[in-house]
């Protein structure tokens, strides 16, 4: 009898055995015949399947099929004692902002208004994080932000006339230290990133004359965002980014037929000044993609 048992068990099993493995994302493992698959599930039968019925495994809870799997024992031991990622590695992003860039010595005169308008610009965002656990991770970011207005002017005491015009550009490139805390129980997540970067002027102006202003300085940043979750990767960050210091190592090349008067005042002006500030602000919305 007890041989009789041992032979019904063994016909009962042996349709499974050497068959298929699913190893799931916790690392445990089980001895299967899959039946068939779809984008979101997959069907088997264990030992433990009841006649004429199958079993059901979503996707997400498994890290590898091994189909026709007939010798488990090594193989087998290394994918289960394996320490699978369960985290997302990769964040690439790009996102449109509005930035304001303060300005203290605005004075109370004809151009006041003009140098109001001047601090409001709009760019974007970039960037890309790599995560070494769940929070953990460093990054890369990319900013360019553009400040522009023209009002028409002319010389005092003169009949020339022309305009006064800035055409601003701000780039920045910094690396970061970035974490990520997941927002409840849901998967969208806070992020936080800070670093040191490099800040780039670039000025296209004119005061009646034109010319081109260069500069470039040391920065720092801090990048905020709530990563909102639209699924299969994708998220919506809503982002609030502070990129401060100051740019110097001025490079003047007015317009060629500019006075010597009005050039001389220009370089007295970047001659009093070591420094000029470019902290400013940015708010952003756009789109992330990890995996």
């Amino acid at each position: 009898m007890r041989f009789f048992l041992i032979g019904i068990t063994l016909l009962i099993t042996f349709p499974l055995l050497g068959q298929d493995i699913i190893v799931r994302i916790t690392g445990d493992t089980l001895h299967v015949k899959v039946e068939s698959t779809n984008d979101s599930f997959v069907y088997y039968k264990s030992v433990d399947t009841k006649n004429g019925s199958v079993d059901v495994i979503s996707k997400k809870e498994i890290a590898e099929i091994l189909y026709k799997f007939e010798d488990p024992s090594a193989e087998l031991r290394r994918l289960s004692n394996k320490e699978l990622r369960t985290y997302e590695l990769m964040q690439f992003w790009v996102a449109f902002s509005g930035y304001y860039l303060p300005n203290s010595g605005i004075s109370d005169n004809d151009f006041k208004e003009y140098y109001q308008k001047l601090e409001w610009g709009t760019g974007l965002n970039a960037g890309v994080n790599y995560y070494f656990n769940q929070q953990l991770g460093i990054g890369m970011m990319y900013s360019k932000a553009r400040f522009k207005n023209s009002v028409p002017v002319s010389i005092r005491n003169s009949t020339i006339s022309g305009n006064l015009s800035d055409d601003l550009t701000l780039h920045y490139l910094g690396a970061s230290v970035v974490v990520r805390f997941a927002l409840g129980s849901s998967n969208s997540n806070f992020f936080l990133g800070a670093g040191p970067g490099i800040n780039y002027y670039f000025n296209d102006a004119e005061v009646v004359y034109a010319y081109n202003l260069k500069a470039n300085g040391i920065g720092f940043h801090v990048d905020t965002a709530v990563n909102l979750n639209l699924g299969g990767g994708l998220y919506m960050p809503i982002k609030l980014t502070y990129m401060g210091n100051t740019v110097g190592d001025f490079t003047l090349k007015p317009q060629a037929d500019m006075p010597d008067d009005i050039k001389r005042e220009l370089e007295l002006s970047l001659q009093s000044s070591d420094s000029f500030s470019v902290t400013r602000f940015s708010l952003s919305a756009g789109l992330l993609f990890a995996f």
